[in-house]
């Protein structure tokens, strides 16, 4: 009756009728209750979507290594990483690290990356990076704890996990299996004294089709297996070495472009992977990873054709959409993100994702209390969205509600220390609020993160002039430059600092470039026409005030004031607020 059970849980497992398998697994438990047993009803309701259940069951006390585990991954996924931890190994964390603890977790390279799941979440970086390390060494296709070392910035080159050594053990631990089937078969090759017939799904034994088969046919049989077993295994075992060894090789090129593009190393990451197979370049994670890289380096239109490819080729991959939404909001695509909105909303309604794509659209319309509350369903969805946090930080700040924006902030660092966006959100905040001191700590710790970045160079260049270090702000916007040539903030920030040096023909040429490149910029007219003025070129300067007046009616009295004033010196005159 038990094995009965039991494979018939089993069964309904495999087959997802999950109602059926919690239904016989009690029984299972009722007649028996085993700890294997009980383990087999947890994982019953685990698959059945009732971790909690689960949980309850297994707290009273499991040795198994399976059933710790099922126990920690349970605890992890309801959010209680003390009792996950303390479900894996037998000493909490107590700020010192145990050399054995490693060793001690169950479940091979899945314990591993689990501990590394609850170190990460619970903000022990050292320790999560440890984990990670580990469970790739035990097992290098675990491609999840490759992801979470880079994403956590480490910069162990791929080979440590991907390479010969990854090889070596692979080839071990096939020679091993290859040796043991060897064995088995050799065993088999035994005449049986008595037959039996075969249980569950083992009815197609070898025992079965002998015992049915005419003798001569039988033994002929016995004499082809006696022959097969001298050298039963090279030839698999060269096989399997070698599929296993060009997938190592596959998993060390993602390996290498992925960890580029976690450190916003991003021409080698594109390079990187416009260089793999066409096969992999075509797929949809491999697409998602290339428009990533475009946006990162804030090539919004190469990014947005990469995604809509994405659309075309796998409508339903939600992965990515949060990225393209934003996208959308830079190139201010309306129509274009409403439809991804309406799109993805109707798909999925139980996507984190998705509801961010919302959150995108409504901030993109000025509509930031909606916003707000899509980002923030977003997060009941997924409450390790860390990005759906920083945005919501977006939208306090946009209504002026800055301490609550602070702490959007600070919850999305806390989740992720390298969540750079967030960082730069502070840093926002700071600036605003004058607060140079904080705000540069903020833009530099966002800088330390992505060096590459534009943008933050050209912040922290604002933050700088702010504070009369003239020289340090062209430096740093100088950079911004170099980072992204044809940026045209960089160049309009770094012409102000130039006029506040007295260098106005430098500054003229930033502004012209930025004329050029923004040539419906009311503030571009307006500071241009204040550097004519400042050079003796009266004409030019009613020219740029007029153009300033054209595009940006509404400071009218500004613009108005200075051309009033063109043909008078200049006097210390308040007029930042239109070029600020």
């Amino acid at each position: 009756m038990e094995s009965c059970l039991t494979s018939a849980v089993h069964r309904f497992l495999e087959q997802s009728v999950f109602s059926s398998a919690v239904f016989l697994a009690e029984r299972l438990v009722a007649e028996n209750s085993s700890e294997s047993n009980v383990g087999l009803l947890a994982q019953a309701y685990y698959r059945s979507g009732d971790g909690h259940r689960a949980i309850s069951l297994l707290q009273n006390g499991v040795h198994s290594p399976s059933n710790k585990y099922l126990l920690a991954l349970c605890c992890y996924e309801a959010g209680r990483l003390a009792e996950a931890e303390s479900a894996l190994i037998q000493t909490k964390y107590d700020g010192k690290n145990h050399g054995n603890e490693v060793e001690d977790v169950p479940n091979g390279a899945a314990g591993l990356y689990l501990m590394g799941c609850i170190c990460r979440r619970a903000g022990r970086i050292e320790h999560a990076i440890q984990y990670f390390t580990a469970s790739l060494k035990e097992d290098p296709f675990l491609w999840s704890a490759y992801e979470g070392l880079c994403e956590l910035g480490c910069e162990v080159p791929p080979e440590e996990f991907f390479g010969h050594s990854a090889r070596e053990a692979i080839n071990m631990q096939t020679l091993a299996k290859a040796k043991m089937q060897e064995s088995n078969s050799k065993s088999k090759v035994e005449l049986p004294r008595k037959t039996t017939p075969a249980k569950g799904k083992k009815a197609m034994s070898r025992t079965y089709t002998e015992k049915d088969r005419p003798t001569k046919l039988r033994q002929t049989t016995i004499h082809q297996e006696l022959e097969e077993t001298k050298t039963p295994s090279k030839p698999q075992y060269s096989s399997t070495c070698s599929s296993e060894q060009l997938v190592l090789k596959l998993l060390h090129d993602y390996g290498s472009a992925f960890q580029a593009l976690s450190l916003f190393r991003c021409e080698t990451a594109l390079q990187l992977f416009k260089n793999l197979p066409q096969k992999q370049r075509n797929s949809g994670w491999v697409l998602h990873q290339i428009g990533r890289t475009y946006f990162e380096m804030a090539n919004y239109t190469k990014a947005a054709r990469i995604y809509q490819t994405i659309r075309e080729n796998e409508p339903h991959r939600m992965s990515g959409m949060a990225v393209y939404s934003t996208i959308l909001y830079h190139l201010k695509q309306e129509v274009n993100l409403s439809y991804l909105a309406q799109q993805v909303t109707d798909f999925d309604k139980r996507s984190s994702e998705a509801w961010f794509v919302a959150g995108n659209c409504f901030s993109l319309q000025k509509e930031h209390d909606t916003a707000l509350t899509f980002f923030q369903r977003a997060i009941q969805l997924d409450p390790c969205f860390t990005y759906a946090y920083t945005l919501c930080g977006h939208e306090y700040a946009a209504n002026e509600d800055f301490e609550k924006a602070i702490g959007c902030y600070r919850h999305a660092i806390r989740m992720d220390p390298r969540h750079y966006n967030a960082w730069y959100g502070m840093g926002t905040i700071y600036f605003r609020q004058e607060k140079f001191e904080l705000a540069e700590y903020h833009f530099r710790k966002a800088i330390a993160i992505n060096p590459q970045s534009s943008i933050l160079y050209c912040n922290l260049g604002m933050v700088l002039h702010a504070v009369e270090r003239n020289n340090e702000a062209i430096a740093a916007l100088e950079h911004a430059q170099r980072l992204q040539p044809l940026n045209p903030t960089a160049r309009f920030h770094k012409a102000k600092v130039l006029v506040a040096q007295g260098r106005y023909e430098e500054a003229h040429q930033e502004l012209e470039f930025v004329q050029n490149a923004a040539p419906k910029e009311s503030s571009v007219h307006f500071l241009l026409g204040k550097v004519a003025k400042k050079l003796g070129r009266i004409d030019d300067a009613m020219r740029y005030f007029n153009n300033a007046l054209f595009f940006h009616p509404k400071d009218n009295h500004l613009i108005k004031a200075a051309i009033e004033r063109l043909h008078e010196e200049d006097r210390d005159e308040n007029e930042e607020s239109l070029v600020a």
